[in-house]
C-alpha cells in the first residue's frame, strides 16, 4: 500500500461515489525533482491547476505552482497522521478532496494539480479519482541531496549571521550531520509510494519521466497527454519554462550515509528507469 494510512474499505462506505473526471491529472514528484517545472509548462499549455499558489521565494525564483486548497487539506492530513498513537484514515479527509474535486470539475473540463504532499495519499485519491491520469517526474537522489544541500547553503548566506553560515556551511561540506539521512530517507519514501501506486494503474494513464528527459522529450510528452490521454492542450517548447543547463556535474556520495538506505535508494532508481515511459 502506498498510503501510510491504515484504508479498510468499510470507512470508504460513508462516502458517495465521487462523479467521474476523466480529465483530472495529478502532477507527482520528490521535491527538488523538477515537479514545479512540469506544473508551470503544463499551465502555460492550458491546463487549470489552480487559481492561488504560494509565493515565489529565494530557494525556488521560478515559483512553486502548488494549488493552496489541495496543500493546506494534505499538510493538515498529515499533521493529523504524524500526531496519531495508530496510523488511521483521517475521516474529514475524503469528504473535503471530494468537495475540491468536484468544485474543479464543475469549473472546468480538465484540470490538474501539483503538491508534494499528494505521493502520502495517493490510496486516497486513487479511491476519489479512480479515472484520474498522473505525471510523475523523478531525480536521481545523489542529484536531489546535492540540490538541499545548495539551496541549504544559499539560504544560510543570506542569513545576517555570518559564523553561523560558515559553521553550517563547513559541516555540509563534510557531510556532518543527518542533513543528507533526512532527505534520502524522504526520497526513497515518496518515491516508494509511488512505484507502489503504478502497479495499480494503466501505462496509458501515467507518464514517468526523468527531469533529464524534460527539455528532450517534451513534444512525446505532449503527444502522450493529448494523443493517448485526452487531454487538450496547447503545445509550448518547454525550453521556454525550463531553460536549458549546464549538463549535471558529477555529484558524490555524501559521507555518513547508511549504507542500507543508499542500496535501497540504488534500488528504487532502477525500478523507476526501467518503468520510464520513455527510454
Amino acid at each position: 500500500m502506498s498510503s501510510i494510512y491504515t484504508n479498510p474499505q468499510h470507512l470508504y462506505s460513508q462516502f458517495t461515489a465521487t462523479p467521474k473526471s476523466h480529465h483530472a491529472l495529478m502532477i507527482l514528484g520528490n521535491m527538488r525533482s523538477g515537479a514545479s517545472f512540469v506544473a508551470k509548462w503544463l499551465r502555460a499549455c492550458g491546463l487549470f491547476i489552480g487559481d492561488e499558489f504560494y509565493r515565489v521565494t529565494p530557494e525556488n525564483p521560478h515559483g512553486y505552482f502548488e494549488d493552496k486548497r489541495f496543500v493546506r487539506l494534505q499538510k493538515a492530513a498529515r499533521e493529523d497522521q504524524l500526531a496519531a498513537s495508530e496510523p488511521l484514515l483521517p475521516v474529514d479527509f475524503i469528504e473535503e478532496a471530494q468537495k475540491l474535486v468536484a468544485a474543479n470539475s464543475e469549473a472546468h473540463s480538465q484540470w490538474g494539480w501539483k503538491a508534494p504532499q499528494t505521493c502520502f495519499f495517493l490510496d486516497e485519491w486513487n479511491y476519489i479519482l479512480p479515472e484520474a491520469k498522473a505525471i510523475i517526474v523523478f531525480r536521481p537522489y545523489l542529484q536531489v541531496l546535492d540540490s538541499w544541500k545548495r539551496r541549504h547553503i544559499e539560504a544560510q548566506q543570506r542569513r545576517k549571521n555570518t559564523l553561523s553560515y560558515l559553521v553550517h556551511r563547513m559541516k555540509l561540506k563534510a557531510g556532518l550531520g543527518s542533513f543528507e539521512t533526512k532527505h534520502l530517507k524522504n526520497w526513497i519514501m515518496l518515491n516508494y509510494f509511488i512505484l507502489q501506486f503504478l502497479e495499480s494503474k494503466n501505462p496509458n494513464d501515467y507518464v514517468l519521466i526523468e527531469l533529464d528527459q524534460l527539455q528532450t522529450h517534451d513534444r512525446q510528452l505532449f503527444d502522450h497527454l493529448t494523443q493517448k490521454m485526452g487531454f487538450s492542450l496547447n503545445y509550448t517548447d518547454i525550453k521556454e519554462i525550463y531553460p536549458t543547463e549546464p549538463p549535471q556535474k558529477e555529484v558524490k556520495l555524501p559521507r555518513g550515509l547508511p549504507r542500507k538506505q543508499v542500496v535501497e535508494a540504488e534500488r528504487i532508481l532502477r525500478r523507476l528507469r526501467e518503468k520510464k515511459t520513455f527510454a
